[in-house]
């Protein structure tokens, strides 16, 4: 199984190559988690869905109201 992601998202592939044991290749402008196929898919998507949701946090957090303190954000996160 292979996900794909641009530099937005790098912080999450290499979280979710940590937890299952993937690896992460660079192809031009994109990202490429490869995974095993012996994966749960039940825990690999409740992991997705938390890393969205955690990446979109801290993308509001920075955007909308301005926090430019990443310690401050990881923190609120």
């Amino acid at each position: 199984m292979k996900i794909s992601t641009d530099e937005r998202f790098l912080s999450c592939l290499k979280y979710m190559a940590h937890k299952f044991n993937g690896h992460i290749k660079r192809c031009e402008n994109r990202h490429i988690l490869y995974l095993k196929p012996c994966v749960d898919h039940y825990h690999l998507f409740d992991c997705i869905v938390g890393q969205i949701v955690t990446t979109m946090k801290a993308f509001y957090l920075e955007s909308k109201l301005k926090i430019k303190n990443k310690t401050l954000v990881k923190v609120l996160v």
